[in-house]
């Protein structure tokens, strides 16, 4: 007969379990008067043995680790902050696309058993889904920048008559009202604050922050000068792209409707 110890499973150990304990249980019940009984204590402690023989005799198949078992102690928004001190991301982005893999993960983990057992530990669980988190974010700045321009397309620059300061309020005038118009109440406080910001920065000095395209298929076309804007702002550029693609929506928009409504 072979010594090799056969493999079982964790409820064959359990039946083992339940079946020793009766055993033992029966020999206790007959012992004579005057005998010293089996403590319950070492009952117990014969169970543990039997249930972690796996760890050495690798009798007890192990528990497959899944997403589960790493996202349960997890503080998302701690680990948010944290990626982005890391990064220089914003943390709305961070928190929105880190929401989008781990749901992708879990489907897929569900379904195809993709991410069982990959993950030795929660460090490189946590290290992985930030790479893919990043990954992601920078793949929807790629697509943002090909609808910007189309966006290039749609919004023209304001024409000036004239240099005259009259012409350059009422110029103003007609941003900060479509800003309000079309933003207040759609977007939160801050985001709206920081549209204002961007279009009084601007406006302070067009040429500096407003560029016009000398080669190339855009040629001649007005854009912002993202670099000179993120230094003055001391913003991150995927902060500064999503507010100038709001500004850029929300002065088409108002264009349209005021061409709607005058004719």
């Amino acid at each position: 007969m072979s010594n090799t110890p056969s493999t079982i499973t964790p409820e064959v150990s359990s039946h083992a379990v339940v079946a020793f304990v009766q055993k033992t249980q029966k020999k206790t019940t007959t012992k004579q008067k005057g005998e010293k009984k089996w403590p319950f204590a070492f009952t117990i402690l014969w169970c543990r043995i039997i249930l972690d023989v796996g760890k050495k005799g690798e009798r007890v198949l192990p528990r497959r680790s899944t997403l589960r078992d790493f996202l349960k102690d997890i503080d998302l928004d701690g680990q948010i902050t944290i990626w982005a001190r890391k990064s220089k991301l914003e943390q709305e982005d961070l928190k929105e696309h880190a929401l989008q893999i781990i749901v992708k993960m879990l489907e897929k983990e569900l379904d195809e058993d993709d991410y069982v057992d990959i993950f030795p530990d929660q460090i490189s669980f946590l290290n992985y889904w930030y790479v893919a988190t990043v990954r992601s974010i920078y793949s929807s700045f790629r697509q943002e920048k090909n609808q910007r321009n189309i966006l290039h397309e749609k919004v023209k620059p304001i024409e000036r008559s004239s240099s005259l300061p009259e012409d350059k309020y009422f110029a103003s005038e007609w941003l900060y009202k479509a800003l309000e118009r079309e933003l207040r109440g759609n977007v939160s406080d801050e985001v709206y604050q920081d549209c204002v910001t961007l279009v009084e920065l601007v406006l302070q000095s067009p040429q500096r922050y407003i560029q016009q395209r000398a080669s190339g298929k855009d040629k001649g076309k007005f854009t912002f000068h993202f670099v000179e804007l993120s230094r003055a702002l001391s913003w991150t550029r995927v902060r500064l792209y999503k507010r100038c693609d709001q500004i850029k929506e929300a002065l088409f928009t108002s264009n349209e409707e005021d061409k709607i409504n005058h004719g």
